[in-house]
């Protein structure tokens, strides 16, 4: 699989007339909120905000006014503000710098002192903007308008995300300034490139769109590359972690991290050698997977100097032991508890300025129509600020939960991305496309859809609201002794969900051969291109107003003990739940049980069980026995590819209706319809030819009993 990296921008250096051109092509201003201290220690007398004026020193900032925002405040106007700093007669320094504290006593290179002393600027969540205009127009308890404004910086110490505040200043990011932990000692602070010398020439991209929390550097050009870290949001657990590249660690010709790089971090073994770098343990079995096959497999870089960029996922195995291995070689490996280990690159955090546009990565369409991709970018990030070039991108994702050995389930709102579940930091997903018709897919994320509000998240991800669903899990010990786990089973139910396959279905996507050679798994079973379909993820209507049945296919490596678990969130009250084993008949309800434990033996897919949903007045109909002395048989043969045969004996006569279901509970048969005598086998055969490979259920009704056989079609 080829991978392209997309750039539309590149940091070059050119006259400060070409730049000047640049700003207002690029990002329409030459003049920006460049950092914000809002938080100290103790009594908050060092606050700050520097602004900064890229295309040209000593400019005048006559006509600007800074407004200070008080989030949170839900009297009206909600969110008003508290301060407005008129800047008339100001000018930045001669690098363009220009520092507006509460004490310049306090902070070094300060322009502007203004009252109060301590507490200028309010703990967030809060805001600060740059408006064209004067103090006056800006009384306290001004509302937040885009009129007029300039630039603006939403952000929190250490506060969840005022999302009214953020619409209201046309903001889709909130910064939070104590990320690291670190809100007393650190600001916020765009990443500022180019030279300081007054008059030399500037890059074209002066600063980044997004800020990093770092050590204050009032009146002084900000740091251009930083660390990224997340050795705190790492498990210290053996197994393979699914993930991306957060920098580019070449800022000059925004060169990717490589091979070579990441075997300093941590082991890296079965890689040959490159032009540039060294091999490292070339005749070992491979634990660095950065190309997804599409059909389940994977391939190794070609040698140590490949490139990881923002945005391709890749596997990597940890061994969680300290040992440095023989041969040709320079890799160690850690134990993850180890001091010197660290998941850290330092380079240049990439956003929409710097690359002129929505991070893109171009990948050659697969077979299965599953993708592994990634964060980009130095914080976490919205599933749902993701898009395509070409066919639908399904809301589903899967990561990698190393603990659990399983892929696990994070949903996308494309609509209202925020609303989405979050993509840490460092961390690879697999996205689906399904309908591509092109050669090539290109994913682009733009970083208005980046959360700093989540601080260090564990590798796996997490949900960001609720929704009515119904959560599987699958635990087993096999023969062998191995546990085993699967996690990424889930039914949803949403107002703009279909029964049929849509944009928020995922298909199930099997554990990589690498990763584990022991696995169980179980699926809901849906319907696409009508045919039965495994499933990640079913979502059905919100407004179910008809019971529907949903198979769950599972699948063994071994035999074993295994117990289905299940979480209900958001769900009607008056929905029921049953769960049914074929193999025994064994029911459970569940809203009283939790789980349930059955046996198997090592199995390809199959679908033993099957869950039936009852919404709000239909009242669940019973299973009965049939009177005694009657029977009806197994359909056989089962699996069928043309004609499935069953038969029913009365023991008395009676009306009885005997129909054939697909996985939907749609009819697609009735087999009879009426009385039927007794003393005497009634024979009804389910013919194929007019019906897709799948699952169905021949349901039987009397009027004093109600079975079902399910069977299988193949064709």
């Amino acid at each position: 699989m080829k991978l392209r990296y997309v750039l539309t921008a590149l940091l070059v250096l050119a006259s400060p007339a070409a730049f000047a051109q640049a700003a207002a092509s690029v990002q329409g201003l030459n003049l920006v909120i460049n950092e914000v201290d809002a938080d100290q220690t103790s009594t908050d007398n060092a606050e700050f905000v520097e602004l900064y004026t890229p295309d040209a020193g000593n400019q005048s900032l006559t006509g600007f006014v800074l407004v200070f925002y008080n989030g949170g405040d839900t009297s009206p106007p909600a969110n008003g503000s508290y301060l407005a700093i008129d800047l008339d007669g100001q000018t930045t320094g001669s690098d363009g710098l220009f520092v507006v504290c509460g004490d310049a006593a306090n902070v070094a290179n300060c322009d502007l002192d203004v009252s109060p002393n301590t507490n200028l600027i309010q703990n967030g969540a809060d805001a600060v903007a740059l408006y064209l205009g004067d103090d006056t127009d800006f009384p306290n308890d001004t509302a937040p308008t885009t009129t007029n404004l300039f630039d603006a910086v939403a952000y929190g110490t250490a506060d969840s995300r005022d999302d009214d505040l953020l619409a209201a200043l046309g903001l889709t990011v909130q910064f939070e300034e104590d990320y690291n932990g670190e809100k007393d000692t650190e600001s916020l602070q765009r990443l500022n490139f180019g030279v300081t010398e007054p008059g030399a020439a500037r890059g074209i991209l002066p600063y980044s769109n997004l800020y990093y929390a770092l050590l204050p550097t009032p009146g002084t050009l900000n740091a251009s590359i930083i660390t990224v870290d997340e050795t705190a949001g790492v498990n210290d657990l053996a197994g393979w972690r699914l993930l991306s590249s957060p920098v580019v660690t070449d800022p000059f010709i925004l060169g990717a991290a490589s091979v070579d790089d990441y075997a300093g971090i941590n082991l890296v073994q079965g890689i040959p050698a490159g032009a540039s770098n060294p091999a490292q343990y070339p005749s070992a079995a491979p634990n660095f997977l950065s190309e997804y096959n599409g059909d389940g497999t994977f391939d190794a870089p070609a040698d140590t100097d490949a490139e990881l960029p923002p945005g391709q996922g890749f596997f990597w195995y940890w061994y969680d032991n300290d040992l440095t291995p023989t041969g040709d070689g320079t890799s160690v490996s850690y134990d993850l508890a180890n001091a010197s280990f660290a998941l850290a690159l330092t380079g240049l955090p990439l956003d929409d300025l710097i690359t002129g546009g929505a991070l893109g990565l171009t990948q050659d369409a697969t077979a299965d129509g599953f993708y592994m991709i990634g964060n980009p970018y130095a914080y976490p990030y919205f599933t749902g600020g993701a898009t395509v070039s070409d066919g639908m991108l399904s809301s589903i994702f899967h990561a990698w939960d190393p603990g659990a050995g399983s892929y696990t389930i994070l949903t996308a709102d494309f609509g209202t991305p925020t609303n989405s579940d979050a993509v840490p930091v460092f961390n690879g997903v697999f996205a689906e496309v399904t309908g591509v018709m092109d050669p090539a897919v290109l994913f682009t994320a733009s970083t208005a859809f980046v959360d700093p509000t989540q601080e260090t998240l564990n590798l796996i991800g997490r949900t960001a609201a609720a929704e009515a669903r119904l959560a599987l899990t699958l635990d087993g010990t096999l023969e062998s002794g191995t546990a085993v786990h699967d996690e990424a089973a889930l039914l949803r139910f949403r107002d703009d969900a279909a029964l049929a396959w849509d944009q928020h279905d995922g298909s199930k996507l099997a554990p990589p051969s690498e990763a584990t050679e022991a696995s169980a798994l179980i699926a809901p079973v849906g319907e696409r291109d009508d045919e039965a379909y495994r499933q990640a993820v079913r979502s059905l209507p919100l407004a179910l107003s008809d019971e529907i049945s949903v198979p769950l296919a599972f699948r063994a490596t071994e035999a074993g003990t295994f117990t289905l678990g299940w979480n209900l969130t958001a769900l009607p009250e008056a929905w029921a739940f049953r769960l049914v084993d074929a193999q025994t008949g064994n029911e459970v309800d569940l809203r009283v049980e939790g789980s349930y434990t059955f046996t198997a033996e090592a199995t390809d897919w199959i679908e033993p069980l099957e869950l039936t949903i009852y919404p709000a007045g239909v009242v669940a109909s019973e299973p009965t026995a049939l009177p005694t002395g009657s029977l009806l048989s197994a359909a056989y043969p089962n699996p069928f590819a043309q004609q499935s045969r069953l038969t029913l004996d009365l023991a008395q006569a009676e009306r009885v209706t005997v129909a054939v279901y697909d996985v939907l509970g749609r009819r697609v048969a009735t087999l009879h319809e009426g009385r039927l005598e007794a003393g005497r086998a009634h024979a009804f055969v389910v013919d194929g030819s007019s019906l897709s490979s799948g699952s169905y259920v021949v349901r039987v009704e009397g009027e004093t009993f109600q079975q079902s056989r399910r069977l299988t079609l193949i064709k």
